[in-house]
């Protein structure tokens, strides 16, 4: 990348990236007590999260933005118990994130999960979600509801994260953030990654806003990986009047070019774990996309209540090659969503009702892949749609001054329709199908000592499958492959979860722990055609049971702290759904059953910040059969972050370096569940060396 090579030298004597101010360098990073102070915006109330009687974890700017790339989640919500995410390390799959293991089944993007950025959703209806419009450079907080919330957020709740952006400075302030890396390739420069960033906000009339643009570029570590990227963000919060406001969030993204470089087999990942997989390269496999997503929330306050509506409306274009098919899909849509919330006996009820609204609309080609272009014979051509209804209410009430209960009910309508416009085959595969689900919550919480407070609950989710899942009907027998419309099949996947935690502070040590036990019916579960190269399909299994630990603990210490969160999952199928095999008491495959991250900071000058961390991931199956020669060995990985906070003419000047996979290990960070051929494996980079700056003024100078 030469011309990636001369740009970073040009901006790196003056501004190479990130880190905000070392104001804030004794603070936490995760948020688990004191935390009536913070807004709750995962979880559609305005009771302090501390009454909550969920597992909710709260990740705040320092883990998010310091001395990272600020390209994936995994980077900040490693340290969260019951969460665990792949870094597939392709910029065409994305991240793959689980909670209680709900989400492990993704093919690519965020399955099972539902994700807001600003309020507004990542989420379609359908249940599939993409990060790409989410700029980490711009985040706040990340609040993360850990478990089954159908009763609050509806289809493929087993988990909410809500991105919070950060709020405009009260005078105009920019800063430019850069910084490149090697990749993870042993020997190579500083331009194998690199990302510019610049960023502004301030005052707009009674309010204001923050814009940012960045421009990312990647060789990526493996063969036939390379990614560009450029996103645009705005977020804008407006006053009007003393008891109303309107934000208003626009995002663009534009990839022009994510290869994709497959999985491999465990003899090619010995042999070279840089290597691409040929058929990929020789498909040029990869896509290229470009989406805009527009938002806008008003809320109005009332003597006993308040009003809140949001919608939004979203377009993306993508074109992808992939090994067996090149598909050219567009997508439209949007949704509205209005609550009212109130309160009312002296505050000691509060209740909030509302409606969820939604659409969405795919226009979807697929061809045979002509060396990664679209070739001239068509085996699909189709029309997509899901709209969904749903109503929901939730009450809190304090039974005490001690105790607090809250309960929810939301009842989903989502409608799946197919328009087959491919008439060549002779048939016509259109048609339709609804899903519904009534999804019921209760819970206690109460304070057991000054600043520790138990609770439990009963809760719900279910999880329809996605359009991709129902389109990607598998072939009948004698046929090569698969016919159109929908897989009939495919049944929405259910879950009941029982748990129970605590939450609070003792001295100078935050603690949070829960334990749950979670049955789930039909469990959605991919697998793939031995005569089909990489395409997946999706069963129902009969039923899994999920049961975890977590824990996740903070010894504050002046500027210096230390953070551990270790998770335990037993996670097994009690009917495997297929009577051609048995299966039943093996483990889930893609979730391992322990995974610890410690995580120490120091500050030995008052300048200087120190931050070593190890992300510890137990051994874990590839396929469901749990194969010894289909385990993916488990690996420590440690990174180490320098942070320099200086002054430069009134600016603030903030170098940093950082090294990921300090000690070199070679692992795999994901694997492709049930592939065929055994190509389970994603090699992650090796070791990877960061360096930046970033050159701030105004008030982001001073925080």
């Amino acid at each position: 990348m030469p011309e990636a090579r001369n740009r970073l030298l040009a901006l790196a004597a003056i501004f190479l990236t990130s880190s905000p101010a070392f104001a804030r360098q004794a603070g936490r990073d995760t948020t688990v007590i004191q935390l009536e102070r913070l807004p709750v915006t995962v979880a559609r109330s305005t009771t302090a999260i501390a009454k909550l009687p969920v597992a909710v974890s709260t990740v705040l700017a320092t883990a998010i933005r310091d001395a990272r790339s600020t390209v994936g989640l995994d980077e900040s919500l490693a340290r969260v118990p019951g969460v665990f995410v792949n870094n597939r390390y392709n910029f065409s799959l994305g991240t793959r994130i689980s909670i209680r293991g709900l989400g492990s089944r993704a093919a690519f993007g965020v399955r099972g999960i539902r994700v807001l950025s600003d309020g507004i959703p990542l989420t379609m209806p359908d249940g599939q979600t993409n990060l790409n419009n989410l700029e980490l450079g711009d985040v706040d907080r990340i609040d993360i509801l850990r478990g089954p919330s159908s009763a609050l957020y509806g289809n493929a709740a087993g988990g909410v994260i809500s991105i919070v952006t950060e709020a405009a400075p009260a005078q105009f302030s920019s800063e430019l953030r850069a910084f490149g890396g090697n990749a993870g390739v042993t020997g190579a420069g500083l331009d194998q990654f690199f990302k510019v960033q610049a960023k502004a906000g301030g005052p707009l009339g009674p309010g204001g806003f923050v814009a940012s643009l960045s421009r990312m570029e990647t060789d990526g570590y493996r063969a036939y990986s390379r990614a560009k990227q450029t996103l645009f963000n705005l977020v804008a919060r407006e006053p009007i009047g003393d008891r109303s406001r309107l934000d208003v969030v626009f995002n663009f993204y534009d990839s022009p070019l994510a290869e994709s470089a497959g999985a491999l087999p465990l003899d090619s990942v010995r042999r070279d774990p840089r290597m691409a997989w040929p058929n990929n390269v020789r498909t040029g496999s990869g896509e290229a996309t470009r989406q805009f997503q527009l938002g806008a929330a008003f809320a109005q306050a009332f003597e006993n209540g308040r009003l809140d509506v949001a919608t939004y409306a979203l377009g993306r274009d993508v074109a992808n090659a992939l090994p067996f098919a090149y598909i050219d899909l567009s997508r439209r849509g949007g949704g509205t969503r209005a609550t009212w919330a109130g309160t009312s006996f002296n505050g000691r009820l509060a209740a909030t009702g509302g409606l969820d609204v939604e659409w969405m609309s795919d226009d979807r080609q697929e061809f045979n892949n002509d060396g990664g272009r679209a070739g001239s014979e068509m085996s699909k051509d189709q029309r997509d749609q899901v709209t969904t209804l749903a109503p929901f209410v939730q009450i809190q009430y304090s039974l005490g001054p001690r105790i607090d209960a809250q309960a929810g009910i939301r009842f989903d309508n989502a409608r799946f329709e197919t328009d087959d416009r491919f008439v060549a085959d002779g048939r016509d595969d259109s048609g339709g199908r609804t899903l519904s689900k009534i999804s019921p919550m209760a819970g206690l919480s109460a304070v057991v000592s000054d600043g520790v407070r138990v609770y439990g609950n009963v809760a719900t989710a279910f999880q329809t499958p996605t359009t991709t899942e129902l389109i990607n009907a598998p072939p009948a027998a004698g046929d090569a492959c698969c016919p159109g419309g929908f897989n009939s099949g495919l049944d929405p996947q259910r879950a009941i979860s029982f748990e129970i935690g605590a939450r609070g502070s003792i001295g100078r040590f935050d603690l949070d722990i829960a334990a749950y036990q979670m049955k789930v019916d039909k469990t959605i579960v991919p697998f793939q055609v031995a005569d089909v190269d990489g395409r997946e399909f999706f069963r129902n299994a009969g039923e899994s049971r999920h049961r975890g630990l977590e824990v996740a603990t903070t010894a504050n210490a002046g500027r210096h702290s230390l953070t551990v969160a270790w998770t335990f999952n037993d996670f097994i199928f009690v009917d495997d759904g297929d009577p051609s095999v048995s299966n039943e008491g093996n483990q889930l495959p893609g979730v391992p059953r322990n995974h610890l991250w410690a995580g120490l900071r120091v500050a030995p000058a008052p300048r200087l910040r120190v931050d070593l961390e190890v992300d510890r991931t137990g051994s874990y199956y590839a396929n469901d059969a749990n194969d010894a020669t289909a385990r993916n060995d488990a690996a420590a990985v440690v990174e180490v972050r320098l942070l320099y906070a200086g002054r430069i003419a009134g600016a603030a000047f903030h170098p940093f370096l950082a090294i990921a996979n300090a000690t070199d290990t070679r692992y795999n960070s994901s694997v492709v569940v049930n592939a065929v051929g055994r190509r389970y494996y994603e090699p992650a980079p090796r070791r990877s060396v960061l360096i930046g700056m970033s050159l701030a003024t105004g008030g982001w100078a001073a925080r």
